[in-house]
């Protein structure tokens, strides 16, 4: 067994425990900071992302189209064309 697994699990265990104990109040303050705490970090994952070096030109490499991608002879694109052909 993974000992953070069964921590982490525990953790979880106590902390419905006291929000069910406390009522609702206390639920839906706990419902407020779990909803937005995923948020929160992304942004700051983005903002830790965007700083790096060669950021830009990442995402220029992302955003930017390459005609050689889209007739690609590799055997995914292959499959794609043939069920599309299939659809038809």
């Amino acid at each position: 067994m993974n000992g953070h697994l069964v921590g982490m699990m525990v953790l979880s265990y106590v902390m419905t425990f006291l929000c069910t104990f406390n009522g609702l109040k206390s639920t839906g303050k706990f419902v407020w900071v779990s909803c937005l705490s995923p948020y929160i970090i992304l942004g700051i994952l983005l903002v830790k992302g965007a700083t790096l070096n060669g950021s830009s030109k990442g995402l220029a490499f992302l955003f930017t189209p390459t005609a050689s991608g889209f007739c690609a002879d590799t055997p995914e694109a292959k499959a794609v064309f043939k069920t599309k052909s299939l659809e038809d």
